[in-house]
């Protein structure tokens, strides 16, 4: 069932954002801890967006995943730098405390996987 919900919102930020997509290419980061304590939950997250872009079956979209180890300054320092190289759109961070500070990229749009919505930043869709 999680897998099918974020198919479903992949495919929507791909039909909503096209301005977003340069040239061919359509680069998604994916921003989720894959070391340390909640290293499953990451791996969960990877592996539904792989299910995902299976079923979209469209070899131009490229995920590009990112070790935020659960830490807010490593989110902002991969949002950084895949920001550098043109992503726009992101699935992830897991956790609400790693939204701080995403509000800088007001270009950028984040499909973040918690539940909480108290003082999310405007480009923060929450999906938990």
């Amino acid at each position: 069932m999680k897998a099918v919900i974020k198919y479903f919102f992949v495919v929507y930020f791909i039909i909503i954002f096209p301005k977003y997509v340069q040239g061919d290419e359509i680069k998604i980061g994916l921003l989720a801890p894959f070391s340390g304590e909640f290293s499953n939950i990451g791996k969960s997250v990877f592996s539904s967006a792989r299910i995902a872009i299976n079923k979209i079956n469209n070899k131009n979209i490229i995920i590009l995943p990112r070790d935020t180890k659960g830490n807010n300054l490593e989110t902002l320092k991969q949002v950084e730098e895949l920001h550098n190289q043109g992503v726009r759109i992101f699935i992830g961070p897991v956790f609400n405390k790693n939204l701080k500070g995403l509000d800088k990229f007001q270009d950028t749009y984040f499909l973040s996987l918690t539940n909480k919505v108290l003082n999310n930043p405007k480009n923060v869709i929450s999906a938990g």
